[in-house]
């Protein structure tokens, strides 16, 4: 199965690129607004700009993936469903490959970018708790170890 993926390899990791780069937006958030509110107390709009400037390209991240990969997972459907319907099967057959195969493309456009949004996000809070607090971290290590 995973065969019918492999001429899409580099412009699916170029998707999960995208996917990862939008979750390093998203955890740096809580840092820039900090960031930001302590340059603002100190007279300077520095951190507002760069808070500013981390939503937009988090923005423009987000809307390129989704623009991207939803094109790229109608072209691997649309390729993988006529080499599956070019076989001699039986219609039945080629009707429920094509409902799998759509089951498979729906999880790598929906589920798979939850999935490793969630995991960057765990990880990245537990990366920001080490530097905060040794002790917290460690606590914060252990409950996600218990939760996973």
């Amino acid at each position: 199965m995973l065969q019918m993926f492999k001429p899409y390899k580099y412009k699916l990791s170029f998707t999960f690129l995208l996917i990862i780069l939008e979750s390093i937006g998203w955890i740096l958030f809580p840092f820039v607004i900090g960031v930001a509110i302590n340059d603002y107390l100190e007279g300077s709009y520095r951190g507002l700009i760069l808070f500013g400037l981390l939503g937009f390209v988090t923005l423009v991240l987000m809307t390129v993936r989704r623009l991207y990969d939803t094109r790229l997972y109608s072209k691997i459907y649309e390729h993988i469903g006529l080499v599956s319907t070019k076989q001699n099967t039986q219609l039945s057959a080629k009707t429920a490959r094509l409902n799998m195969l759509r089951e498979i493309v729906e999880f790598f456009e929906h589920s798979m970018p939850e999935l490793i949004n969630s995991f960057a996000v765990l990880f990245g809070s537990l990366f920001f708790l080490a530097f905060l607090s040794i002790k917290v971290f460690i606590a914060a290590l252990i409950v996600s170890v218990l939760i996973v």
